[in-house]
């Protein structure tokens, strides 16, 4: 790795430990060069930076200490899904991969054009989520909240028939009893134990009552 992009890691995971950076508050710093007019953005963080709008080649100083890139720069090629993390990102080896020039990715600069730039909702952070299913009026999006009614309406259900299902077995605490076999019962019929296992359904006679 080149020595001045070296310098520039050090400093920044400097400002990162300063600014208290952990997994769930990354640190986005601006990078501005009075002479050339450019500005380019860096993020440190522990975690993978998907959930800020960042410009599609952002440079990240991966702080996870338990990664293989720990300590170093990596500038984001597409949001294409790699073998090790959700985006795909290349390993910065020289000042100038980190300075190049960034743009954004189609998809974000609308966010960019809001009043307010709202990042992506995490389990904890409150933020631009995806509906699971498509809304019925696309002008109107409608979510599924806490407390509507919906969740707990005992609604009639509409009128339908299930076919009758024959029992075909019973458990006992030792057997299968199988019952499979027997004729249908008719009125005034009992289910009797035939042996361990089977069973019928049978009119009882004075005799079979002890």
């Amino acid at each position: 790795m080149e020595l001045k992009l070296q310098k520039l890691i050090d400093n920044l995971t400097t400002v990162a430990n300063v600014q208290d950076m952990d997994a769930n508050n990354s640190i986005v710093v601006r990078l501005s060069n009075s002479i050339s007019a450019k500005l380019n953005v860096v993020v440190c963080s522990v975690t993978e930076p998907t959930n800020i709008i960042l410009p599609l080649n952002v440079a990240w100083i991966n702080l996870d200490p338990a990664s293989q890139y720990y300590k170093k720069a990596m500038v984001r090629v597409s949001k294409e899904v790699s073998t090790l993390f959700a985006h795909t990102w290349v390993e910065a080896l020289y000042y100038a991969d980190v300075m190049a020039d960034q743009y954004y990715d189609e998809a974000d600069k609308m966010y960019l054009l809001e009043s307010s730039n709202i990042s992506n909702a995490s389990d904890i952070v409150k933020g631009i989520v995806k509906l699971s299913v498509a809304p019925e009026d696309v002008a109107n999006p409608i979510a599924v909240g806490e407390g509507d009614p919906r969740l707990t309406d005992a609604r009639a259900p509409l009128s339908h028939v299930h076919p009758l299902q024959p029992a075909e077995a019973l458990k006992t605490s030792t057997n299968i009893v199988s019952i499979s076999q027997s004729a249908a019962p008719v009125a005034g019929q009992v289910l009797m134990a035939t042996s361990d296992t089977t069973a019928a359904w049978v009119t009882l006679t004075a005799s079979d009552i002890h």
